[in-house]
Order: structure tokens, then C-alpha cells, then sequence
């Protein structure tokens, strides 16, 4: 299972490090929105360009979402908060247990402001109206604390949107060194003790030196609990880890990551498992390697495709010949009635088939 947001955040940089394009958005995103941004969109990123990466980062932060669960009231509130297109206000979706309304609240206001915002905002929802009326003065101020820390989130991201449109309108991106790895604040974070972190970081820097600096996170935090085992250290995000490295085509991150129990049949925000991606990206080897791990070849994605077709879709013939010899049908159809081999064919324009599909 995917750890909960707050841990993908912990890493300096958010999920990924060494990345060309991570130095330029470190300084700029949200923390919760770098992890969220990196968690939805590492197939993109581990072929982007900076350039690219940037203009990707841009509509991510103009149309991202910032959800919120109360912990300050006995009754429970939720809420979705999403900046207006048409407007600097943001549209708050506030609920509780099964009730919602829609209110539009100025990013600017005070608690004050805000709670009559909110109060003008719910009288048109009788459930609601009286529920919120009846909140304690502690727990309604707590709830509107929480609340203003979204809205300043959606603010942020609105900020950093605009920010990465005049950095890519640059004609030469910046090159700031990459964010310093500070090891053992990453694994106090994973509730590694200060101690043991302090003492795992003094013997990574002691056995690999200057090749941290081009480790990915995963490895790093691998390589600690290989040396000083912590039960928190599995609560790194390791499946979207391990379904960056199966993208990029790293063998020693997906053993970092299948070593710290990554499961290589639990699928991206995309619905493609791991192998979907080293099929689609022509890493064979990646490919053995999940599959030895347990990765089931007959999984498909939304579409209906296997690994098998879209390994044949995109010509990678060893990876075709991996799946079949782990099992892959041939004959397996997609949502569309397609077989993997008349998905070659399309993409060939009528030439000969390979690989025997």
C-alpha cells in the first residue's frame, strides 16, 4: 500500500532525487504538492526534459486539488478546495457525513471573515447550517485553522504556477545545485531515532562517498536499513519508487525497492502496474526481474492491455519474448477486441508481425 502523503514529502526535493529538473522545482512547490506532483506524474518526469518538466509542473499547480480531513471536531468535517477559473477566490466543497455545499471563499480573509464566509455559505444546507452552528468555539477554531492552511496551499500553488511560467519563458533555465541529501533528517522523518540516523548517515558517507550524490532516494534509504534496520523506513513511498525505476529501466532501484517489500502488482495513479511500464519502455530485463518478483503478466491496465501488448505495441521484441516465455497470452484481447499482436500490426501498417503473436 502507498504510504500517506505527509511520508512522500519527507525526502528532500519530495519523492525523487538527483533528478536534471529537481533543483528548479524544489525551491518553488509546495511540499505536499512537489510529492503529489511527483506521485501522479513520474512516467512523464523520468523522460522530461527540464523544460518540459516545468511546463508539466505549471498545469499541475493551476488545476490541483487540496483535500483536507478535520481533527479538531467531534462530528468530522472533509473538504475538496480547488482554485476558480474564473476568479482569485477558491471554491471550498465542505462536507460531513454525507452532507456538502459549495462555497466560495477571498484567499485573503481572517478567521474571522472566514467563519462568517462559511456561516453565510451553508444556510442554504439545513443540516449543515445547524451542525456547524453548534460546533464548540475551540473546535471551530481549530476546524478554520485547518481550513486556512489549505486555502494557503491553494494560494502556493497558485503562486508557484506563475512562477514556473516566467522561469520556462527564460530563453536559458538557471542551474542551481541540487538540494543538499540530509540522511538522517530523512530518516528521523521515517522515525528512524536521532542517533541511529546520525549514525547510518556517517556510514553511508564512509562506504559510498561521492556516490550518493547520483543515488536515488530509494537506494539511500535502502542502503540505511540494510546497515541499521527500522520498521519506519517501509512507510517510504516505495511503490511509486518502484514504478519510477521499472519507467527509467534501474535495476538496482527496483531491488531496493522489491527488498523493501514493494508489491510489483500494485498499480500507478495511472492504473498501470510496474511491468505495464518496463514493457512500454523497453527494459527486458526489468521485465525477468518482476516477474520473478511475482508480477502477473495478465494484468491489464484501464484499456484492457496487458504488458504483452503494449510491450508489442511500442516494437520492443524482448520484452515480448520474456512475457510469453513467463506465460503472457498471446490471445488475450483488450477493451477495444484487440489481441497484442493486432496491436503490432496496427502500429506496423500492415507489415509482417514479429515475436509469433
Amino acid at each position: 500500500m502507498e504510504p500517506h502523503i505527509d511520508n512522500q514529502a519527507t525526502l528532500s526535493g519530495g519523492d525523487f532525487l538527483n533528478r536534471s529538473h529537481e533543483s528548479l522545482l524544489h525551491p518553488i512547490l509546495h511540499p505536499l504538492t512537489l510529492a503529489r506532483f511527483y506521485g501522479k506524474h513520474h512516467e512523464q518526469l523520468a523522460t522530461s526534459d527540464p523544460r518540459q518538466a516545468l511546463a508539466l509542473a505549471e498545469q499541475f499547480c493551476r488545476q490541483s486539488q487540496v483535500a483536507g480531513l478535520d481533527t479538531c471536531t467531534e462530528v468530522g468535517f472533509d473538504w475538496v478546495m480547488t482554485p476558480s477559473r474564473f476568479s482569485n477566490r477558491i471554491n471550498l466543497e465542505l462536507g460531513q457525513g454525507g452532507h456538502a455545499t459549495l462555497v466560495q471563499v477571498e484567499p485573503a480573509l481572517s478567521p474571522y471573515q472566514l467563519d462568517a464566509t462559511i456561516h453565510a455559505g451553508v444556510k442554504g444546507h439545513k443540516a449543515l447550517a445547524q451542525i456547524y452552528a453548534l460546533l464548540p468555539s475551540d473546535q471551530r477554531a481549530g476546524l478554520l485553522s485547518e481550513l486556512r492552511e489549505s486555502i494557503d496551499q491553494v494560494q502556493a500553488n497558485r503562486i508557484a504556477a506563475d512562477r514556473l511560467q516566467a522561469l520556462r519563458a527564460q530563453p536559458e533555465l538557471p542551474s542551481p545545485p541540487q538540494p543538499r541529501l540530509d540522511i538522517a533528517r530523512a530518516l528521523q522523518r521515517f522515525e528512524v531515532p536521532e542517533q541511529q540516523a546520525r549514525a547510518t548517515e556517517q556510514h553511508l558517507i564512509a562506504t559510498y562517498g561521492d556516490a550518493l550524490s547520483r543515488m536515488h532516494g530509494s537506494q539511500v534509504i535502502a542502503a540505511a536499513h540494510a546497515r541499521s534496520p527500522h520498521l519506519g523506513l517501509y512507510g517510504a513511498p516505495w511503490q511509486t519508487w518502484l514504478c519510477e525505476h521499472a519507467t527509467t529501466g534501474s535495476l538496482d532501484g527496483v531491488e531496493a525497492c522489491l527488498g523493501m517489500q514493494a508489491e510489483p502488482n500494485v498499480p500507478n495513479t495511472n492504473g498501470e502496474t510496474p511491468l505495464h511500464l518496463a514493457a512500454r519502455h523497453g527494459h527486458p530485463g526489468i521485465v525477468r526481474r518482476l516477474i520473478r518478483a511475482g508480477a502477473d503478466p495478465a494484468l491489464g491496465n484501464p484499456l484492457g492491455e496487458t504488458p504483452l501488448h503494449v510491450a508489442a505495441q511500442h516494437n520492443h521484441a524482448r520484452c515480448c519474448l520474456e512475457l510469453l516465455a513467463a506465460g503472457a497470452d498471446p490471445g488475450h484481447l483488450d477493451r477495444e477486441g484487440r489481441k497484442p499482436g493486432d496491436v503490432h500490426r496496427g502500429r506496423g501498417k500492415g507489415r509482417e508481425q514479429a515475436f509469433g503473436l
